[in-house]
């Protein structure tokens, strides 16, 4: 495999969302869920790919199945909330006046993403192996496979009409656009993720402009929040 196949992988699921968001568009939202679970899919595609040389070779081979590939939502979120709180770390330590305090908030923030995956694809091999493994409590186990298992159904009801040989259960067409919606937030999620975790840089501009509008927006709250927190210290 070589260095291209990650952000092939990952220009594809950024293509299927933009199809996606104009699917949402002109409410055809069987097609545009069908195209953001894809669109999701192939971001967590672009971060097996990223870091294959690490994982087994079992997990390796069922980077085309569908139950896989939406398992690893489990590390979007993940990695979701530790950029995030990365972030944060360098917009607090980034208001320093002197240079050389910013310098060390590009360290840490490098540091810190080093740890979720970024950069590392041994380490983003370990988070995935690690989010693969049953839970073991049940009752999380049982919430994640019924998690997966329901973007799977979606999946399949926003292309191919159920039936029991006397009537229909189930049509494209019966989608919502709620439903569709939510699909479109997570895929765009995922892209932001993912993008970032392959990237041989850290920007942060671009990885804030890639999230869904409210995850953006609460991020910018929460430094808003520190900022004012910050300049509140004494000096």
């Amino acid at each position: 495999m070589t260095d291209a196949v990650p952000d092939i992988v990952w220009s594809n699921s950024a293509r299927l969302y933009r199809e996606a968001v104009f699917a949402y568009r002109l409410r055809s939202f069987s097609t545009a869920t069908f195209l953001a679970i894809t669109s999701a899919e192939e971001a967590a595609k672009s971060v097996i790919a990223f870091c294959h040389a690490h994982l087994d070779e079992k997990t390796f081979r069922k980077r085309f199945t569908h139950r896989l590939k939406q398992q690893l939502s489990d590390v979007i979120w993940y990695a979701a909330g530790t950029l995030s709180s990365t972030h944060m770390v360098h917009v607090g330590l980034g208001m320093s006046s002197f240079d050389d305090q910013r310098e060390v908030a590009d360290r840490v923030a490098r540091h810190v993403a080093t740890l979720t995956g970024w950069d590392n694809p041994k380490r983003m091999a370990e988070t995935i192996a690690d989010r693969l493994q049953s839970y073991d409590d049940a009752t999380q186990e049982a919430e994640r496979t019924a998690r997966t298992q329901a973007v799977e159904r979606l999946r399949q009801r926003s292309l191919y009409v159920d039936d029991d040989g006397h009537a229909v259960r189930s049509k494209p067409a019966d989608i919502s656009g709620e439903e569709a919606f939510k699909r479109l937030k997570f895929a765009k999620l995922s892209i932001a993720v993912s993008g970032l975790l392959i990237s041989p840089e850290i920007d942060f501009s671009i990885y804030l402009s890639r999230l869904p509008r409210d995850e953006r927006e609460r991020l910018k709250a929460d430094q808003k929040e520190i900022e004012a927190a910050l300049l509140a210290i004494p000096a």
